[in-house]
């Protein structure tokens, strides 16, 4: 998080959107941007080659679910409303000198002594639970942590 030099795929897009496309149109309102920005993206998606993805488009790449090896139909939506079920979520982060980790829009305050370090941490969706660990993966502290629906 803040740190954009540590994923470069994402840098890549944004630097062939900001020259491939906000630089060359100019847009009347909200609606013809969002108009304009999905179709660039379409088009991006099915021409744009990488190296990283093998010359591949990123459309020939991620046709398939990678949890059930299913080819998506050209309607696939991904959806909405994900139900939480138990298991874990992991999360690395770099505490900064304001010493709080933020996950997902929540801080928390962070002890002294893990300035400007990096920490995992580890939701338990099944205990309502934060565990903190250093990166070394040595189990610091926990937190709890209810979680929530909309």
């Amino acid at each position: 998080m803040s740190e954009p030099w540590r994923n470069g795929y994402i840098e890549k897009f944004n630097d062939t959107l900001d020259k491939n496309f906000f630089r060359k149109v100019n847009f009347e309102n909200f609606n013809q941007f969002c108009k304009d920005s999905d179709e660039f993206i379409e088009y991006h998606n099915n021409n744009y080659r990488y190296s990283p993805l093998g010359g591949k488009t990123p459309n020939e790449v991620f046709k398939k679910d990678r949890l059930t090896n299913e080819i998506f139909k050209d309607d696939y939506k991904i959806p909405v409303d994900l139900p939480i079920t138990d298991g874990f979520i992991h999360i690395i982060r770099l505490i900064r000198s304001d010493l709080k980790l933020n996950i997902f829009g929540e801080t928390f305050k962070m002890p002294k002594t893990l300035k400007y370090e990096y920490v995992v941490a580890t939701i338990c969706t099944d205990s309502h639970m934060i565990r903190i660990y250093d990166s070394q993966w040595k189990s610091l502290f926990t937190i709890p942590y209810k979680l929530t629906v909309d």
